[in-house]
């Protein structure tokens, strides 16, 4: 018995090669993946300097941290450490820390950040100097002799 050729079909030829295209031609994306924060902790008003380490962090001008839903740039480190500075949200929020290469596609995976209390004392202890605020374990003199009067050991053993 002969062999008879099945005709062939134009859109499975056609089907076929745009998938062999896609195959040779896709540049599969290592996808961010997020397994810690350093620290998990900051203060209410932001702009604390937090490490996220995963995997899969690329060099980009987009590269961007989310917290909660707030999107701010990052730092690339290596390919498994990003810097971000935390936003400022109320005490005790507690929300996810995801990055993105590209500014648009965040990461799956996430860690928590919390919000704690930032108590300040402002004081002014030179006529020269002006105000400085000092917060729990600061004693940033900004080019100023801390004068330690009881009435700021006082305060600062409230922080």
């Amino acid at each position: 018995m002969p062999v008879v050729p099945t005709p062939v079909r134009p859109e499975l030829v056609f089907l076929r090669i745009v998938v062999i295209f896609l195959i040779s031609h896709v540049h599969m994306a290592v996808r961010e993946v997020v397994t810690g924060l350093v620290p998990s902790v900051g203060p209410e008003h932001g702009s604390s300097l937090v490490r996220v380490q995963g995997q899969g962090f690329r060099r980009s001008p987009q590269l961007s941290c989310m917290f909660g839903s707030r999107i701010v740039s990052a730092a690339w480190n290596s390919d498994t450490e990003v810097e971000c500075l935390s936003v400022a949200l109320p005490a005790g929020t507690t929300l996810d820390v995801r990055v993105a290469n590209n500014g648009v596609d965040f990461s799956v995976s996430s860690a928590q950040f919390s919000f704690k209390g930032s108590r300040h004392v402002c004081v002014c202890v030179r006529a020269r100097c002006s105000r400085a605020c000092v917060g729990p374990g600061d004693l940033a003199s900004a080019g100023c002799r801390w004068d330690m009067s009881p009435l700021l050991v006082a305060a600062l053993r409230d922080c």
